[in-house]
């Protein structure tokens, strides 16, 4: 079993007299989405690298972030444990920032609205199919909104501090509906 990960091509293994087996083999197209070495390709890990240390580079006090090439303000420590310079935060900082998060969000209330709506609130029992359906769904729903708060919690920071996760109503009013339905 390989110990160490290796990201080269076929022809590279031949010539360093390696077995496939020895080493993990990416092909030239993943290596490149990978290392971010095409930019037709994807995200790539040396562009995001890149942007993180440009990022980093303009913070200019521990309150700040730089993301989607703006900045927003956060509290100053997540949870008493992250700084605004620690790459976990800022990558959910970028998360929680993101259209592409709050468009997936405001879909997902949406749906669960409209899942609430067509449930039949006379059948107690749950004979019916489309309540067996909403009832069987209602657990994903709480884990996305249950991550998303987390996410939010780490990125912003909970409770102490301007600008963290508590110092937003619709924050609490998602809090709140995230801790009943972990109650219930």
């Amino acid at each position: 079993m390989p110990t160490v990960v290796s990201i080269m091509s076929q022809q590279q293994l031949l010539q360093k007299g390696q077995k496939e087996s020895d080493s993990i083999f990416i092909s030239e197209s993943n290596k490149r989405f990978m290392l971010g070495d095409n930019g037709e390709h994807g995200f790539g890990i040396t562009k995001f690298n890149a942007t993180y240390e440009d990022a980093i580079s303009r913070i200019k006090d521990e309150h700040s972030f730089y993301v989607h090439g703006k900045f927003v303000r956060f509290s100053k420590n997540s949870l008493g444990v992250l700084e605004n310079k620690t790459k976990l935060r800022w990558i959910l900082a970028w998360l929680v920032t993101s259209k592409r998060f709050e468009q997936f969000i405001i879909l997902v209330i949406m749906v669960n609205s409209v899942f609430l709506g067509i449930k039949d609130y006379t059948d107690v029992l749950n004979v019916t199919p489309i309540n067996q359906f909403v009832e069987a769904s209602e657990p994903y729903f709480m884990y996305i909104f249950l991550a998303e708060c987390v996410v939010k919690i780490l990125a912003m920071g909970w409770i102490l501090g301007k600008n963290s996760y508590l110092d937003d109503a619709f924050n609490w009013l998602d809090f709140i509906v995230v801790v009943s339905s972990l109650l219930n």
